[in-house]
């Protein structure tokens, strides 16, 4: 922890401005650019007493900064018409603020690389709590807050959940041998305990937010939205094996007829465009 005496202070003294830091992950976030500059310069200049120093390589920024020998150019990410600074696996759009999560690890490879598939007697029997536990990562409050993010943007975020949580799934069936995969009745009957268990902990998640904050964090997102979003969720990234799912599939389509749901399409449209979540087009699963 750095002690006045050491930090940098000047830069960020004014209300425009703050300073988020995760370990050692600095996050700066100024309505004025000289303001920026200052506290990079800072950071950059490190504290030798304590071999503190900056790693220009792995610092992010949305604007060509002044740095001593030479300027970090923008380093962002973009996803279809929004732009990102990446920072401690979140997304942080450079123009509203919001914050979604970073899958982009999981391009690095097959997914299936990143799980650690048990090969116990009975895998069919684990398969409901393993999509819970794969659920659960990225049920963070941050990502859920009124506060933080816009309706679009917190359905985005419970959406694109459901699509790794949907990625995995394949993963974790295809590492069962032929003989032993579950029947279609078996991964319907994990699909539904999932989009169930998602609702329970997004609303468990934001009560406990809600009290620790005093208020702010609310659940916004009525539970006809979180099933109709993981149905969507499911069926996007299954229909790509759509021959081993095939029955899952056509369940799934004739639950989003329903008539309860009916409607949700010209709400949620937006939310579920493809172009917003390229990351999982071009993953390996």
């Amino acid at each position: 922890m750095l002690q006045p005496s050491s930090a940098p202070t000047g830069p960020l003294s004014c209300k425009d401005s703050c300073m988020v830091r995760l370990v050692d992950d600095f996050l700066v976030i100024s309505a004025s650019r000289s303001k920026a500059e200052g506290v990079l310069r800072c950071l950059q200049s490190g504290i030798p007493g304590r071999k503190i120093d900056l790693n220009n390589e792995k610092t992010k920024a949305n604007f060509r900064v002044p740095v001593v020998g030479g300027a970090l150019e923008p380093n962002v990410y973009r996803d279809g018409a929004s732009c990102f600074v990446p920072w401690c696996g979140l997304l942080i759009n450079t123009e509203s603020l919001e914050i979604q999560a970073d899958y982009r690890r999981h391009l690095k490879g097959h997914v299936r690389s990143s799980l650690n598939v048990t090969l116990s007697k009975r895998p069919v029997r684990q398969l409901k709590l393993k999509l819970c536990l794969y659920l659960r990562p990225k049920c963070h409050p941050l990502l859920f807050d009124p506060a933080v993010n816009g309706p679009a943007t917190i359905r985005l975020n419970i959406y694109q959940a459901f699509l790794l949580c949907a990625v995995k799934l394949h993963c974790s069936v295809s590492a069962i041998s032929w003989s032993r995969r579950p029947r279609q009745s078996v991964l319907l009957s994990a699909i539904q305990s999932a989009i169930s268990y998602m609702g329970r902990l997004l609303r468990s998640r934001m009560a406990t937010a809600q009290k620790s904050t005093g208020g702010g964090c609310g659940n916004t997102v009525s539970r006809c939205h979180v099933t109709w979003l993981g149905l969507t969720g499911f069926c996007f990234i299954l229909r790509r094996k759509q021959s081993a799912y095939k029955d899952v599939l056509g369940w799934m389509e004739q639950e989003r007829r329903r008539e309860v749901y009916r409607h949700l399409w010209r709400h949620l449209r937006d939310v579920v465009d493809e172009r917003k979540s390229l990351v999982f087009c071009n993953m390996i699963y």
